[in-house]
Protein backbone atom coordinates (compact mmCIF):
# COMPACT_ATOMS: atom_id res chain seq x y z
CA UNK A 1 0.00 0.00 0.00
CA UNK A 2 1.44 3.27 -1.00
CA UNK A 3 2.30 5.46 1.94
CA UNK A 4 -0.44 8.35 1.04
CA UNK A 5 -3.18 5.61 0.58
CA UNK A 6 -2.39 4.30 3.96
CA UNK A 7 -3.51 7.54 5.50
CA UNK A 8 -6.11 7.64 3.81
CA UNK A 9 -7.41 3.85 4.66
CA UNK A 10 -7.03 5.49 8.63
CA UNK A 11 -8.64 8.87 7.40
CA UNK A 12 -11.17 8.38 10.49
CA UNK A 13 -8.04 8.49 13.06
CA UNK A 14 -6.38 11.24 10.47
CA UNK A 15 -3.03 9.73 11.90
CA UNK A 16 -1.23 7.51 9.79
CA UNK A 17 1.63 7.39 12.05
CA UNK A 18 -0.74 5.62 14.68
CA UNK A 19 -1.98 3.35 11.95
CA UNK A 20 1.53 2.00 11.17
CA UNK A 21 2.78 2.37 15.14
CA UNK A 22 -0.89 -0.43 15.23
CA UNK A 23 0.43 -2.47 12.48
CA UNK A 24 3.94 -2.92 13.52
CA UNK A 25 2.74 -4.14 17.45
CA UNK A 26 0.98 -6.45 16.17
CA UNK A 27 3.31 -7.56 13.42
CA UNK A 28 6.04 -8.16 16.37
CA UNK A 29 3.56 -9.21 19.07
CA UNK A 30 4.68 -13.53 18.01
CA UNK A 31 8.01 -13.02 19.30
CA UNK A 32 7.02 -11.28 22.44
CA UNK A 33 5.24 -14.06 23.63
CA UNK A 34 6.91 -17.72 24.62
CA UNK A 35 5.74 -20.33 22.33
CA UNK A 36 4.17 -22.49 25.28
CA UNK A 37 3.23 -19.75 27.22
CA UNK A 38 -0.57 -19.14 28.27
CA UNK A 39 -0.09 -15.61 29.83
CA UNK A 40 -1.08 -12.49 28.47
CA UNK A 41 0.72 -9.86 27.38
CA UNK A 42 -0.85 -5.95 26.98
CA UNK A 43 1.05 -3.65 24.20
CA UNK A 44 0.75 -0.40 24.51
CA UNK A 45 0.38 2.11 21.38
CA UNK A 46 0.97 5.79 22.30
CA UNK A 47 -2.39 7.72 21.64
CA UNK A 48 -3.18 10.21 19.32
CA UNK A 49 -3.11 13.54 19.67
CA UNK A 50 -6.77 15.12 18.78
CA UNK A 51 -6.73 18.41 16.28
CA UNK A 52 -7.80 21.09 19.06
CA UNK A 53 -9.62 24.19 18.07
CA UNK A 54 -9.98 27.97 19.38
CA UNK A 55 -11.22 31.41 17.83
CA UNK A 56 -10.13 34.75 18.66
CA UNK A 57 -12.12 37.77 17.98
CA UNK A 58 -9.92 40.89 18.17
CA UNK A 59 -12.90 43.59 18.46
CA UNK A 60 -14.64 44.87 21.39
CA UNK A 61 -18.17 43.67 22.38
CA UNK A 62 -20.53 45.60 20.30
CA UNK A 63 -23.97 46.28 22.29
CA UNK A 64 -26.07 47.27 19.18
CA UNK A 65 -28.38 44.75 19.05
CA UNK A 66 -28.52 40.93 20.50
CA UNK A 67 -28.00 38.98 17.08
CA UNK A 68 -26.78 35.39 16.97
CA UNK A 69 -24.99 35.77 14.29
CA UNK A 70 -22.90 38.92 16.00
CA UNK A 71 -19.68 37.92 16.60
CA UNK A 72 -18.50 41.02 18.13
CA UNK A 73 -16.19 40.38 20.95
CA UNK A 74 -16.49 36.49 20.53
CA UNK A 75 -18.35 33.74 18.69
CA UNK A 76 -21.74 33.39 20.12
CA UNK A 77 -22.21 30.09 22.37
CA UNK A 78 -24.17 27.76 20.50
CA UNK A 79 -23.00 29.06 17.09
CA UNK A 80 -20.01 27.24 14.99
CA UNK A 81 -17.60 28.28 12.40
CA UNK A 82 -16.43 26.29 9.71
CA UNK A 83 -12.95 24.75 9.09
CA UNK A 84 -11.27 23.83 5.93
CA UNK A 85 -8.07 21.10 6.78
CA UNK A 86 -5.29 20.92 4.20
CA UNK A 87 -3.05 17.79 4.64
CA UNK A 88 0.66 17.91 3.22
CA UNK A 89 2.77 14.50 2.79
CA UNK A 90 6.36 15.94 2.98
CA UNK A 91 5.51 19.03 1.26
CA UNK A 92 4.36 22.44 1.85
CA UNK A 93 0.80 24.00 1.57
CA UNK A 94 0.68 25.76 -2.22
CA UNK A 95 -2.40 26.50 -3.85
CA UNK A 96 -2.60 23.02 -5.70
CA UNK A 97 -3.55 21.55 -1.95
CA UNK A 98 -6.77 20.76 -1.82
CA UNK A 99 -8.89 20.61 1.50
CA UNK A 100 -8.88 16.46 2.43
CA UNK A 101 -8.22 16.84 5.69
CA UNK A 102 -11.22 19.01 7.11
CA UNK A 103 -13.77 19.58 4.55
CA UNK A 104 -16.45 22.71 5.57
CA UNK A 105 -15.84 21.00 9.27
CA UNK A 106 -18.51 22.23 11.39
CA UNK A 107 -17.10 23.31 15.01
CA UNK A 108 -19.18 24.13 17.58
CA UNK A 109 -18.58 27.10 20.25
CA UNK A 110 -19.43 25.62 23.39
CA UNK A 111 -16.92 28.15 25.06
CA UNK A 112 -16.06 31.39 23.14
CA UNK A 113 -12.47 31.53 23.91
CA UNK A 114 -11.24 27.85 23.64
CA UNK A 115 -13.51 25.01 23.13
CA UNK A 116 -14.69 24.08 19.99
CA UNK A 117 -16.03 20.81 19.57
CA UNK A 118 -16.67 18.73 16.11
CA UNK A 119 -17.03 15.04 15.05
CA UNK A 120 -15.42 12.75 14.03
CA UNK A 121 -12.41 13.56 16.26
CA UNK A 122 -9.29 14.18 13.26
CA UNK A 123 -6.24 13.38 14.60
CA UNK A 124 -2.40 14.95 14.49
CA UNK A 125 0.00 12.80 11.81
CA UNK A 126 2.77 12.28 13.33
CA UNK A 127 5.34 10.92 11.10
CA UNK A 128 8.81 13.41 10.02
CA UNK A 129 7.58 16.20 7.42
CA UNK A 130 3.98 15.35 7.85
CA UNK A 131 2.09 18.75 7.80
CA UNK A 132 -1.52 20.15 8.36
CA UNK A 133 -2.65 23.62 7.34
CA UNK A 134 -6.14 25.43 8.09
CA UNK A 135 -8.38 28.07 7.49
CA UNK A 136 -11.76 28.86 9.02
CA UNK A 137 -14.80 31.27 8.32
CA UNK A 138 -17.89 32.60 10.50
CA UNK A 139 -20.81 31.82 10.81
CA UNK A 140 -20.68 28.24 9.39
CA UNK A 141 -23.15 27.86 6.67
CA UNK A 142 -24.97 24.99 4.41
CA UNK A 143 -27.87 24.00 2.44
CA UNK A 144 -29.85 23.90 5.69
CA UNK A 145 -28.72 27.49 7.06
CA UNK A 146 -27.50 29.52 4.05
CA UNK A 147 -30.54 31.76 3.57
CA UNK A 148 -30.10 32.95 6.53
CA UNK A 149 -26.51 33.58 7.21
CA UNK A 150 -26.35 34.70 3.50
CA UNK A 151 -22.94 32.65 3.07
CA UNK A 152 -22.06 30.80 0.48
CA UNK A 153 -19.09 29.05 0.28
CA UNK A 154 -17.66 28.33 -3.36
CA UNK A 155 -15.41 25.10 -2.63
CA UNK A 156 -15.78 21.65 -3.61
CA UNK A 157 -13.52 18.38 -2.53
CA UNK A 158 -11.65 19.00 -5.70
CA UNK A 159 -11.27 22.81 -5.14
CA UNK A 160 -7.66 23.49 -5.48
CA UNK A 161 -6.29 26.71 -2.57
CA UNK A 162 -7.90 28.90 -0.77
CA UNK A 163 -11.84 29.07 -0.15
CA UNK A 164 -14.00 31.69 -1.54
CA UNK A 165 -17.28 33.11 -0.41
CA UNK A 166 -20.65 34.36 -1.77
CA UNK A 167 -21.84 36.76 0.51
CA UNK A 168 -25.16 38.93 0.98
CA UNK A 169 -25.59 41.86 3.20
CA UNK A 170 -29.75 41.09 5.42
CA UNK A 171 -31.30 44.30 5.24
CA UNK A 172 -32.51 44.55 9.11
CA UNK A 173 -30.00 45.14 11.59
CA UNK A 174 -31.41 42.49 13.26
CA UNK A 175 -30.73 39.88 10.82
CA UNK A 176 -27.30 40.94 9.78
CA UNK A 177 -24.38 38.73 9.69
CA UNK A 178 -20.91 39.40 11.17
CA UNK A 179 -19.28 37.44 8.38
CA UNK A 180 -15.63 36.74 9.88
CA UNK A 181 -12.45 35.31 7.88
CA UNK A 182 -9.33 33.94 9.40
CA UNK A 183 -5.73 33.73 7.88
CA UNK A 184 -4.64 30.30 6.79
CA UNK A 185 -2.35 28.70 9.69
CA UNK A 186 0.03 26.77 7.26
CA UNK A 187 2.19 23.88 7.43
CA UNK A 188 1.38 23.60 11.13
CA UNK A 189 3.86 19.65 12.43
CA UNK A 190 2.29 17.71 14.99
CA UNK A 191 3.56 19.66 18.40
CA UNK A 192 3.05 23.45 17.09
CA UNK A 193 -0.93 23.40 16.41
CA UNK A 194 -1.05 27.27 16.75
CA UNK A 195 -1.97 30.67 18.91
CA UNK A 196 -3.04 31.73 21.66
CA UNK A 197 -5.20 35.16 21.70
CA UNK A 198 -3.04 37.90 23.04
CA UNK A 199 -4.72 40.12 20.43
CA UNK A 200 -1.81 40.07 17.22
CA UNK A 201 -2.49 39.43 14.05
CA UNK A 202 0.96 37.36 12.88
CA UNK A 203 0.61 34.14 14.18
CA UNK A 204 5.05 34.34 14.82
CA UNK A 205 4.05 36.76 17.53
CA UNK A 206 2.01 34.64 20.09
CA UNK A 207 2.22 32.07 22.47
CA UNK A 208 2.18 28.56 21.55
CA UNK A 209 -0.80 26.25 22.73
CA UNK A 210 -1.96 22.62 22.19
CA UNK A 211 -4.80 24.29 19.94
CA UNK A 212 -5.04 25.86 16.08
CA UNK A 213 -5.85 28.62 17.26
CA UNK A 214 -7.88 31.33 14.69
CA UNK A 215 -7.63 34.98 14.95
CA UNK A 216 -10.92 35.96 12.58
CA UNK A 217 -11.39 39.37 11.21
CA UNK A 218 -14.41 40.98 10.02
CA UNK A 219 -14.88 40.78 6.19
CA UNK A 220 -17.57 43.37 6.29
CA UNK A 221 -17.63 47.14 7.09
CA UNK A 222 -19.36 48.77 10.45
CA UNK A 223 -21.20 51.94 9.28
CA UNK A 224 -22.89 54.49 11.68
CA UNK A 225 -24.76 57.56 11.25
CA UNK A 226 -25.11 60.07 14.30
CA UNK A 227 -26.90 63.07 14.07
CA UNK A 228 -25.70 66.46 15.98
CA UNK A 229 -26.54 70.25 15.36
CA UNK A 230 -24.02 72.88 14.79
CA UNK A 231 -22.34 74.36 17.52
CA UNK A 232 -23.60 78.13 16.83
CA UNK A 233 -27.13 76.97 17.47
CA UNK A 234 -27.38 75.36 20.21
CA UNK A 235 -28.19 77.85 22.47
CA UNK A 236 -31.44 78.84 20.76
CA UNK A 237 -32.21 75.39 19.96
CA UNK A 238 -35.88 73.94 21.71
CA UNK A 239 -35.38 70.73 19.87
CA UNK A 240 -34.93 69.06 16.60
CA UNK A 241 -36.40 66.52 14.13
CA UNK A 242 -35.18 64.43 11.87
CA UNK A 243 -37.95 62.59 9.41
CA UNK A 244 -35.74 60.78 7.02
CA UNK A 245 -32.25 59.31 7.12
CA UNK A 246 -30.78 57.26 3.91
CA UNK A 247 -28.36 55.78 2.01
CA UNK A 248 -28.87 55.67 -1.47
CA UNK A 249 -27.42 52.60 -3.90
CA UNK A 250 -25.29 50.72 -1.68
CA UNK A 251 -24.12 47.03 -2.84
CA UNK A 252 -25.28 44.16 -0.90
CA UNK A 253 -23.98 41.42 -2.46
CA UNK A 254 -19.94 40.34 -3.34
CA UNK A 255 -17.76 37.70 -3.67
CA UNK A 256 -14.86 37.39 -1.12
CA UNK A 257 -11.23 35.85 -2.81
CA UNK A 258 -8.17 35.20 -1.26
CA UNK A 259 -5.37 36.58 -2.33
CA UNK A 260 -2.75 35.15 -0.78
CA UNK A 261 -3.11 33.52 2.71
CA UNK A 262 -3.01 36.60 4.55
CA UNK A 263 -5.06 38.62 2.77
CA UNK A 264 -8.25 38.88 0.91
CA UNK A 265 -10.19 41.30 -1.48
CA UNK A 266 -14.34 42.16 -2.28
CA UNK A 267 -15.19 42.10 -5.77
CA UNK A 268 -18.29 41.74 -7.87
CA UNK A 269 -20.50 44.26 -5.90
CA UNK A 270 -24.00 44.37 -7.00
CA UNK A 271 -27.51 43.99 -5.72
CA UNK A 272 -27.35 48.05 -5.50
CA UNK A 273 -30.54 49.24 -3.22
CA UNK A 274 -31.68 52.90 -4.42
CA UNK A 275 -33.23 53.98 -1.02
CA UNK A 276 -31.92 51.94 2.40
CA UNK A 277 -33.71 53.88 5.42
CA UNK A 278 -31.61 53.96 8.17
CA UNK A 279 -31.55 54.67 12.26
CA UNK A 280 -29.17 57.10 13.31
CA UNK A 281 -26.28 55.69 16.16
CA UNK A 282 -27.02 52.25 15.08
CA UNK A 283 -24.52 50.22 13.65
CA UNK A 284 -24.46 48.34 10.02
CA UNK A 285 -23.03 45.46 9.10
CA UNK A 286 -22.21 46.26 5.40
CA UNK A 287 -20.60 44.97 2.45
CA UNK A 288 -17.39 46.84 1.59
CA UNK A 289 -17.28 48.68 -2.21
CA UNK A 290 -15.76 51.54 -3.60
CA UNK A 291 -18.15 54.41 -3.14
CA UNK A 292 -19.55 56.50 -6.94
CA UNK A 293 -20.93 59.30 -6.63
CA UNK A 294 -24.43 57.30 -6.86
CA UNK A 295 -23.59 56.67 -2.98
CA UNK A 296 -25.34 59.44 -0.93
CA UNK A 297 -26.57 60.11 2.32
CA UNK A 298 -29.83 62.08 2.04
CA UNK A 299 -32.32 63.26 5.31
CA UNK A 300 -34.56 65.77 6.17
CA UNK A 301 -35.29 67.33 9.17
CA UNK A 302 -36.13 70.57 10.79
CA UNK A 303 -35.08 72.63 13.88
CA UNK A 304 -37.19 74.57 16.66
CA UNK A 305 -35.65 77.83 18.38
CA UNK A 306 -36.75 79.55 21.34
CA UNK A 307 -37.36 83.50 20.86
CA UNK A 308 -36.90 86.22 23.51
CA UNK A 309 -40.85 87.34 22.13
CA UNK A 310 -39.54 89.63 19.30
CA UNK A 311 -40.27 86.67 16.54
CA UNK A 312 -43.87 87.25 14.89
CA UNK A 313 -46.05 85.03 13.17
CA UNK A 314 -48.80 86.30 10.48
CA UNK A 315 -52.56 85.48 11.77
CA UNK A 316 -55.19 85.66 9.33
CA UNK A 317 -55.76 88.99 8.81
CA UNK A 318 -52.01 89.43 8.40
CA UNK A 319 -51.09 91.09 11.76
CA UNK A 320 -48.23 90.28 13.31
CA UNK A 321 -47.94 87.87 16.51
CA UNK A 322 -45.62 87.31 18.83
CA UNK A 323 -44.20 83.74 19.30
CA UNK A 324 -41.97 81.70 21.92
CA UNK A 325 -40.76 79.12 19.22
CA UNK A 326 -40.56 79.34 15.60
CA UNK A 327 -39.13 76.09 12.77
CA UNK A 328 -36.39 75.99 10.47
CA UNK A 329 -36.81 73.05 8.26
CA UNK A 330 -35.16 71.23 5.22
CA UNK A 331 -35.94 68.54 2.41
CA UNK A 332 -33.86 66.63 0.92
CA UNK A 333 -30.63 67.78 2.16
CA UNK A 334 -27.63 65.50 0.72
CA UNK A 335 -24.32 64.50 0.58
CA UNK A 336 -21.83 62.10 -0.93
CA UNK A 337 -19.50 60.01 0.95
CA UNK A 338 -16.77 59.56 -1.52
CA UNK A 339 -16.73 63.83 -1.08
CA UNK A 340 -15.60 63.48 2.67
CA UNK A 341 -12.32 63.03 4.52
CA UNK A 342 -10.94 60.96 7.97
CA UNK A 343 -10.94 63.25 10.36
CA UNK A 344 -8.05 61.14 12.03
CA UNK A 345 -5.87 61.21 8.88
CA UNK A 346 -7.50 63.86 6.47
CA UNK A 347 -6.91 61.40 3.49
CA UNK A 348 -10.01 60.69 1.29
CA UNK A 349 -13.15 58.17 2.38
CA UNK A 350 -13.78 56.78 -1.61
CA UNK A 351 -14.04 52.76 -0.21
CA UNK A 352 -15.28 51.23 2.50
CA UNK A 353 -12.76 48.29 3.36
CA UNK A 354 -13.72 45.07 5.49
CA UNK A 355 -12.79 45.18 9.43
CA UNK A 356 -13.11 48.95 9.42
CA UNK A 357 -15.54 51.36 11.22
CA UNK A 358 -17.08 54.50 9.54
CA UNK A 359 -18.61 56.88 11.56
CA UNK A 360 -20.25 60.01 9.78
CA UNK A 361 -21.26 62.86 11.81
CA UNK A 362 -23.96 64.64 10.52
CA UNK A 363 -24.20 68.27 11.31
CA UNK A 364 -27.40 70.14 11.31
CA UNK A 365 -27.26 73.62 10.25
CA UNK A 366 -29.79 76.78 8.97
CA UNK A 367 -29.71 79.08 6.69
CA UNK A 368 -28.52 81.80 8.70
CA UNK A 369 -29.58 85.72 8.10
CA UNK A 370 -26.06 87.72 8.16
CA UNK A 371 -25.94 91.27 7.42
CA UNK A 372 -23.33 93.27 5.97
CA UNK A 373 -22.89 97.45 5.26
CA UNK A 374 -20.91 99.39 3.00
CA UNK A 375 -20.36 102.75 3.42
CA UNK A 376 -20.56 104.47 0.00
CA UNK A 377 -17.51 107.24 -0.59
CA UNK A 378 -19.13 110.97 -0.51
CA UNK A 379 -19.99 112.47 -4.17
CA UNK A 380 -18.75 115.65 -5.29
CA UNK A 381 -21.46 118.09 -5.97
CA UNK A 382 -21.86 121.12 -7.80
CA UNK A 383 -24.06 124.06 -6.00
CA UNK A 384 -26.01 126.71 -7.62
CA UNK A 385 -27.52 129.28 -5.99
CA UNK A 386 -30.33 130.76 -7.29
CA UNK A 387 -31.04 134.44 -6.29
Amino acid sequence: MKKRDAFRSYEGMAMRGYAKGLRAAWAFLPLLLPSCSTDSVDVDVPAGRPVSLSVYVPTPADTRANSYYLADGGIPVGRSIGVYGYYHDNAAWSTASTPNFMFNQEALCEDPAVDYTYAPLKYWPNETGDKLSFIAYYPYSDDTNRATTGVTPLMTTATEGLPSYQFEVKESTADQVDFLVSKLLSNLPNGTQDVSPSGATDRTQLTMTDRVHFVLEHATSKVVVSIEVDEELRRDLAYYDVTRLELNNVCFTGTLRYTDGDHYAWSGQGGKKAVYNIDRSTAYLLLPQPLGDDVTLTLDYSMTFNTDGTVYTYDSDGQPVATDHYTYSRTGATARPNTMVSRLTGDPVDEWLPNHVYHYHVVLRADRIDFTAEVAPWGDYNWTILN
